[in-house]
């Protein structure tokens, strides 16, 4: 079953007056920018989800193309943002125009420094600017890690879905 985690934010869903999280040392959190996009495909293909059996760098190029817009730039009023170390691209989160997070992303070389946490907090405030009230990440019910993340910025669960699945 699926989650619908969503009402992000105090009176907003930006990241103002919350305290997001703050970039480690040595990174910068900036624009996922059309120059960046095959640094941002290298480092999902390094953070396969689980229980996908093809995670190519193809699959990756079409999950990025199924949510940017058709030309560039890809990912116009900041609704993408990355986190960039050595000029490579560590760590992002890209949302749609209406509002929804669909793809957050960290190398497993540098998890746990608040990365994908900082990029979040950047989208959600680039939303909050355009006048958005509210955000939504859809999640897997059973991935606790990702729940936690989420509901440590702000998220609450509204609703569930059910997720299907075929055997082949």
């Amino acid at each position: 079953m699926g989650v619908g985690v969503g009402g992000r934010g105090r009176g907003g869903v930006g990241g103002a007056g919350v305290g997001g999280p703050r970039v480690a040392e040595g990174y910068a959190v900036r624009d996922l920018g059309d120059d960046a996009l095959e640094s941002a495909v290298a480092c999902m293909v390094a953070s396969p989800e689980p229980g996908v059996f093809l995670w190519t760098p193809e699959f990756c190029r079409r999950a990025f193309f199924a949510v940017a817009d058709p030309e560039p730039p890809r990912f116009p009023e900041g609704r993408a943002k990355a986190a960039v170390h050595d000029g490579r691209v560590v760590a992002f989160v890209i949302g749609t125009l209406d509002g929804t997070i669909q793809l957050v992303y960290t190398h497993p070389d540098h998890r746990g420094r608040g990365l994908a946490g900082a990029c979040l907090v950047s989208v959600l405030e680039a939303f909050e600017r355009r006048g958005l009230a509210r955000a939504d990440v859809p999640v897997l019910a059973g991935n606790g890690p990702a729940r936690r993340f989420y509901e440590g910025l702000g998220f609450r669960e509204r609703r569930r879905y059910p997720q299907l699945h075929r055997g082949l």
